[in-house]
């Protein structure tokens, strides 16, 4: 099995077929996906077990609602994919061949982990994101281009890569139980162990942006807290200045009015 794509699910109907569809006509053929859902009370679950009977290598799994972080470590557990990618069930693949480019860049270049572009869709329309784009600009490296991640320090947008399943799984790697800022431990984690990367010119992600997700932050202030917390103490033991100055600028930009406004003991 070429990659394993792991979806968590929850009350996701709305955008759950465009998911799932951009996920199935990815054009590399040994694909499995995994779509684990988290308790969804609409019919998100009856939509994943309509398409589990019928596509092939589509599994579903189902856990009371423990978070995106749990269902994605679920997942990992049954994942057999030489790769790994993680879809979120509100957002979409864009190009049908990008996983299959991707996972020829990491063989081609004997690399762990691919990245590609993203874009992010707001009420249907869609924008370039800035992320690796000057990389590109005016046919600039249109192979590809190697990375090293100390060269690039951030936590954020880990759903742009693919990361090799042997990383993750002989290292023990896995997403921490927060309801919130789960996935930057983990991307920080797999990204300390590889140190380089390639990224690619595709046209990968697509992401939705919603007002809903910027207010749901405030619910969860202290598990936001808590991974900002732990990537802060790597990048304090491994000099990651850049990073430490973003984490810091994150907290003050993204989060200071949360914290004035739900700061408890914790």
């Amino acid at each position: 099995m070429d990659i394993s794509i792991i979806i968590p699910v929850y009350n996701a109907e709305k955008y759950l077929k465009e998911c799932l569809d951009s996920a199935i006509l990815q054009t590399v053929k040994e694909k499995e996906i995994i779509c684990i859902d988290d308790g969804s009370t609409d019919s998100s679950l009856q939509i994943l077990e309509w398409y589990s009977k019928k596509e092939a290598n589509f599994k579903v799994l189902r856990q009371e609602n423990k978070g995106a972080g749990e269902a994605r470590n679920a997942g990992l557990k049954i994942a057999v994919g030489k790769y790994i990618s993680f879809l979120d069930a509100d957002d979409f693949y864009i190009d049908p061949e990008a996983l299959e480019k991707m996972i020829y860049a990491c063989e081609n270049c004997h690399l762990h982990v691919c990245a590609g572009l993203r874009r992010v869709y707001r009420d249907g329309f869609g924008i370039d994101f800035p992320l690796y784009r000057d990389c590109f600009e005016e046919g600039k490296n249109a192979g590809g281009k190697v990375m090293r991640y100390v060269d690039y320090q951030d936590d954020y947008f880990y759903q742009n890569y693919i990361f090799s399943a042997r990383v993750i799984q002989e290292n023990e790697i896995r997403f921490p139980v927060y309801r919130r800022y789960e996935d930057p431990p983990f991307f920080l984690a797999v990204m300390m162990l590889i140190k380089e990367y390639i990224i690619l010119p595709v046209e990968f992600y697509g992401y939705r942006d919603s007002a809903e997700a910027f207010l749901r932050k405030g619910l969860y202030l202290t598990d936001i807290l808590s991974g900002i917390r732990d990537n802060m103490k790597i990048a304090a033991e491994n000099s990651l200045e850049e990073l430490k100055k973003i984490l810091i600028h994150r907290i003050d930009s993204e989060y200071a009015l949360w914290i004035l406004d739900n700061a408890n003991k914790d």
